[in-house]
């Protein structure tokens, strides 16, 4: 069965300008191609110049349109194109601009002419210098007209762009005389591993960069050519020797260590059309989920597939995959009946594809079955700024492509054809419950509203579920549509320390409760204690979700602000311990016990603001916890995690900003002292700090040894010597910090009751979808009247409980012998029973805590509610990052 695609196209035209010099690859003269589009305004020195200009257009493109010119458009240097063709996935040209130092460059010598001809043939690309950005409209627009530098520009496809570039990075790095620079490089067996190396949003490679001072240059994750052989590299760049080759080397090693243990999943059961509008349109998605989640996600023809360190994450990238761009994808099947045949109505056709190429929609037919024709597009933007009906008449401005569709087809008169609507989406199989509602609940209310078919279904191998809106009649279809697409979920994720958590959920569920009902929202956290770390930063992974109805989804940012702003209340009535927290303990602990810290925060229910980067001389590392939790947690963190330090005080000061000593003093004490004798050495004015391994005191005494030899041929000794005992700076209670927490505690309460009530008598006047939720006043029960425990009452915000609902069950980890538990139910309300403390040791979430709340269900009333249900998973459970 022969497919045609029909699917939009933007590309760029290049036109030479006033330039320092330029490659000769790509520029050609223009001809009949690019003239016959009349639109396009050639300036005469390219019509008149051999090679003057640089485009690849696909043979058939058609409806061309010129979107943008850069520059004034009598003079243009890049005029952007748009358009539609049938050759599937045609990839544009593109340029990347990089400023580089005028003095070196103003002038070229042949070594500097060879390296850009050489980068331009082996990549199929050119490369064009000018003294003003004028290829990039965002620089040009920004430039500081700065006299010092030049612009250093690379055209052509995208992906050989982007698979230069690092090529000429360091290449310029290189060409640079004006400094000496010191080049390591790094080869990879495949792109897959990029992810890898680079970790969760780039930590790695900060690290490295600012650890070792160095410039680290990567190859693009997306768009890796397919028609040139190019090897992934990743280089090296740095003014001391020492630094290049140590990051090169734990870049290696992490490399080797982390690929030994890589999890695969594929997604094989997508239809063609949907793989090719992903590789059309979520190149950035695709791209920033890579970036966040540490995982290698490639597009083919045939089938998506991921590669993550971990099963936990791979499991949460395929998850977000799903949400992000398969469930936002809706492919419409148009069937005309028998008799009817798509090819024949050219006046159709052609304003299909004109609509086609003004927005994200695609379009596949099938040879042998003329009555049919496939639409793709994503609802989450399905309004579109033009309308084609005709080229006279565009009189539906702003409509959505349903709409636009449905006076296309009035005007054709081909509803009387018109045989089936289906539209078919795919849903995670988490969000059946979700979708489906309770006992098909939602799904029934769809079909009643919109007299639609409504059909969920998952076959053996799939590995999401489709399900399939259908009707006989557009208007119903689309009723049915944007009723569905108005259920389906929107979600955000961040992260709260696991400590806020109980706080933030309150007595009974109360202030979490509160929240979803006021938001609309749906609420899950999680732990994420024991997801991989590693020895370049430590890790905060997003352990909370927000999600509602896509029609709610305003309801998530203030629900996120509201949770944020509880736990900073809760977090101001806390105690703090602060740590002394040198740059070389930093290190010393990402290197040797950065795993500790979620097991030192989860055993001791406290948060450790640990830095996302090298902290500078003085820095305190701040511990919170309730009472003296947070003094105990700070004494076992540096039981376990802190090295041993010691400091020298030297006779004379050490000027180790200026560039000569830094680099001699990397090279010869502290990269050979940190590899030979296991010691990290940092070094400020007149103090030299050694920080260390608690059994290392023979390696220590050599390294002093060394020191005092090296500083006496500089004319500077060791003045004074004294080992730090005690790394516990100072604490602060409530009381120091200003803030009471009785009073916070009954302020957040009656905050948290005020805003409940307002919510109420709101609601009381509108009627969410014809759910009333104003709660009952009767039979309510105030845990924090009750003597269950002080663990209890203390951790508690607002504890208001509603017992006309169903019962609920409240569990919550205790920092004691025995977990604690507090019930409350409609059978138990006894508040006077001094005894609610018992072991839990055959409990689901013995380690954790669970919410569980569910409305009664009405269908008659509002198809669009959903049960609430927090769960706090235990270690070996499934974590929702």
């Amino acid at each position: 069965m022969a497919i045609e695609f029909t699917v939009p196209f933007t590309t760029k035209i290049y036109f030479d300008a006033p330039h320092i010099y330029k490659t000769t690859n790509l520029w050609k003269t223009p001809n009949k191609d690019i003239l016959k589009y009349n639109d396009i305004n050639i300036p005469e020195s390219a019509s008149n110049e051999e090679k003057s200009i640089i485009y690849a257009l696909p043979d058939n493109l058609e409806n061309l349109t010129i979107t943008e010119y850069c520059q004034s458009k009598d003079t243009p240097s890049v005029v952007n194109l748009s358009g539609f063709t049938t050759l599937g996935y045609i990839e544009p040209t593109n340029a990347i601009c990089i400023a580089a130092s005028l003095t070196t460059f103003k002038s070229l010598n042949d070594e500097q002419k060879k390296v850009f001809n050489d980068l331009s043939r082996e990549f199929d690309v050119d490369i064009i210098l000018t003294e003003k950005p004028i290829y990039i409209k965002d620089i040009l627009n920004n430039d500081a007209n700065n006299d010092d530098s030049l612009y250093i520009t690379l055209l052509g496809k995208i992906s050989h762009v982007e698979a230069c570039l690092p090529h000429l990075q360091i290449s310029l790095d290189i060409l640079d005389k004006t400094r000496e620079r010191f080049v390591q490089s790094l080869e990879l067996e495949s792109y897959s591993l990029l992810p890898l190396c680079t970790g969760i949003n780039m930590s790695i490679i900060e690290s490295l960069s600012k650890t070792y001072h160095c410039n680290i240059y990567l190859p693009s994750f997306s768009n890796i050519p397919d028609d040139i052989d190019v090897t992934p590299t990743i280089f090296f760049s740095s003014t001391v020797k020492a630094m290049t080759l140590t990051a090169k080397i734990k870049l290696e090693t992490h490399i080797q260590k982390i690929k030994e243990n890589l999890f695969f999943q594929r997604f094989s059961n997508i239809s063609p059309l949907k793989l090719l509008f992903i590789k059309n349109f979520y190149d950035k998605t695709i791209k920033k989920l890579m970036n966040k989640f540490q995982s290698f996600i490639t597009v083919t023809e045939s089938f998506i597939e991921f590669q993550s360190p971990s099963v936990a994450i791979l499991d949460v990238v395929t998850k977000i995959f799903t949400i992000q761009v398969l469930h936002n994808i809706v492919e419409i099947q148009m069937i005309m009946n028998d008799t009817f045949k798509f090819n024949d109505n050219k006046n159709l056709l052609t304003n299909l594809f004109k609509i086609s190429s003004e927005s994200k929609i695609s379009l596949m037919q099938f040879s042998d079955v003329p009555n049919q024709l496939v639409f793709c597009i994503d609802h989450t933007s399905i309004n579109i700024k033009r309308d084609y009906v005709d080229s006279e008449s565009a009189s539906f401005t702003n409509e959505d492509i349903l709409n636009n569709l449905k006076n296309l087809f009035n005007k054709e008169k081909l509803f009387p054809f018109m045989k089936q609507l289906r539209a078919i989406f795919e849903i995670h199989p988490d969000f059946e419950e979700f979708i489906s509602g309770k006992k098909n609940g939602k799904l029934t209310r769809i079909m009643e509203l919109s007299s639609c078919l409504l059909s969920l279904e998952m076959n053996e191998g799939d590995e999401n579920m489709f399900l399939n809106v259908i009707s006989d009649s557009f208007e119903d279809f689309q009723k049915g549509f944007h009723c569905f697409t108005d259920e389906l979920p929107s979600e955000d994720s961040f992260f709260i320390p696991e400590v806020y958590h109980r706080p933030v959920i309150g007595a009974g569920g109360s202030v979490i409760q509160t929240t979803m009902k006021k938001h609309n929202v749906f609420i899950q956290f999680s732990n994420s204690f024991f997801l991989p770390q590693n020895e370049f930063s430590h890790i905060r992974y997003d352990n909370v979700i927000i999600r509602c109805p896509h029609k709610n989804v305003m309801g998530i940012e203030m629900a996120k602000l509201e949770l944020k702003e509880l736990a900073k209340n809760y977090s101001s009535t806390q105690y703090k311990t602060f740590l002394r927290f040198s740059p070389g303990q930093y290190r010393f602990i990402l290197e040797h016990g950065n795993d500790y810290i979620g097991q030192i925060e989860k055993n001791m229910n406290v948060y450790i603001l640990f830095p996302t980067e090298e902290p500078s001389e003085g820095y305190e590392l701040e511990i919170r916890g309730n009472n003296d939790n947070s003094m105990v947690a700070a004494q076992k963190l540096i039981s376990l995690c802190f090295g041993s330090e010691k400091e020298l005080i030297l006779s004379s000061k050490l000027n180790i900003d200026d560039p000569k000593l830094f680099i001699k003093w990397h090279n010869e004490i502290i990269i050979p002292l940190k590899y030979s004798l296991n010691t990290e050495v940092t070094v400020s004015e007149k103090l030299i700090r050694l920080t260390y391994h608690k059994d290392n005191d023979i390696n220590v005494r050599q390294s002093i040894d060394l020191l005092n030899e090296y500083l006496l041929k500089q004319n500077n000794s060791i003045k004074e010597r004294r080992n730090i005992e005690d790394f516990i700076s100072r604490t602060d209670t409530p009381e120091k910090t200003g803030d009471d927490p009785t009073s916070l505690l009954n302020r957040n309460k009656h905050d948290a009751q005020n805003s409940n009530n307002q919510h109420n008598n709101y609601m009381s006047n509108n009627v969410n979808n014809g759910r009333n939720y104003n709660s009952p006043t009767k039979n309510r029960v105030n845990l924090n009247s009750a003597p269950a425990n002080q663990q209890l009452r203390n951790s508690s915000i607002p504890v208001d409980v509603d017992m006309d609902r169903k019962k609920f069950n409240v569990q919550y980890p205790y920092t004691g012998s025995n977990n604690t538990t507090a019930h409350a139910n409609s059978n138990n309300t006894n508040t006077n029973n001094e005894n609610t403390t018992n072991t839990t040791s055959n409990n689901k979430f013995n380690n954790g805590y669970m919410y569980d709340h569910g409305y009664e269900e009405n269908n008659t009333q509002n198809f669009s509610t959903y049960p609430y249900n927090l769960a706090y998973p235990q270690e070996g459970q499934d974590m929702n990052i």
